[in-house]
């Protein structure tokens, strides 16, 4: 979309810096830098190939990045804890597809991350045992994953088998990413993911260990020395955490249709 129109037809061997800053300076003015970087990570990557296929002898996009502003960090926005029953009634009200919203409450209730969530493949469902194994390739650390399934989740499977038991991807062609917004006006658009980053520590502290919370998300520790000598997985521990979550998400859910609360809006697609 921002190279090809004006560089497809170039030879490769003809591409030069210059011309590459030429052609990505708008896109920096226009104030879009996350994309900017995108853009030229992808260049890299070609310029690489072609470098490994003998097409050209050097990388025209190598250190590209340091000529453009860096996009500012943000950390992910999120609801408080107690307006998950406000999204869990827009979500059952919200006109989107069924497979995208068992997506989203599989993500929601499987605390796994968007690309992972729409990864998930029957075979690697034990229904019996109630777990979701996800192989290495799956999974952003490159380390398999078994997610322990509570009975809600396991309820988003009982949807999704006349849909799609017969193919390999419990959520064939659904849209791994979506945004949720408010009615508030400047309030930013969330996502899934940064929900359950910041939602499940805050409910399950008190309840469970800070470390079976942490193996949940699959998060690596930074302390390597930490890690070698602690390989548990706490697969035991957080049945029950997984459990106690997938209730506190249908309290909250049997809450919100009590009252009248301000409407969230999901928006796929986005």
């Amino acid at each position: 979309m921002h190279v090809f129109p004006s560089l497809g037809s170039t030879p490769v061997t003809e591409i030069r810096p210059k011309m590459l800053k030429e052609y990505l300076t708008p896109l920096e003015e226009q104030g879009i830098l996350e994309t900017l970087r995108r853009v030229i990570s992808r260049l890299n990557e070609i310029f690489r190939f072609a470098i490994s296929e003998e097409l050209i002898e050097f990388n025209p996009a190598d250190n590209l990045v340091a000529r453009f502003k860096k996009p500012k960090k943000q950390n992910m926005p999120a609801l408080h804890p107690s307006e998950l029953g406000r999204l869990m009634l827009a979500l059952q009200n919200a006109s989107i597809r069924k497979e995208t919203r068992c997506l989203i409450e599989w993500e929601l209730l499987t605390w796994v991350r968007p690309g992972e969530a729409v990864s998930a493949r029957w075979c690697d469902i034990d229904m019996k045992k109630a777990e979701w194994r996800i192989p290495d390739t799956f999974m952003k650390m490159n380390r398999s994953h078994t997610v322990p399934l509570s009975k809600q989740a396991l309820r988003v499977l009982q949807i999704m088998e006349p849909v799609s038991r017969h193919r390999p991807w419990v959520f064939p062609a659904s849209a791994n990413h979506w945004s949720i917004c408010t009615s508030r006006p400047r309030t930013p658009r969330l996502s899934v993911w940064g929900l359950v980053v910041s939602w499940s520590p805050t409910a399950g502290a008190g309840h469970f260990p800070r470390e079976v919370l942490e193996s949940a998300l699959a998060h690596q520790k930074e302390d390597e020395i930490e890690a070698a000598y602690n390989r548990s997985d706490y697969l035991e521990q957080r049945r029950p955490l997984m459990q106690w979550w997938g209730n506190y998400v249908d309290a909250a859910r049997r809450q919100a249709l009590l009252g009248a609360e301000e409407p969230l809006q999901i928006v796929e697609g986005e």
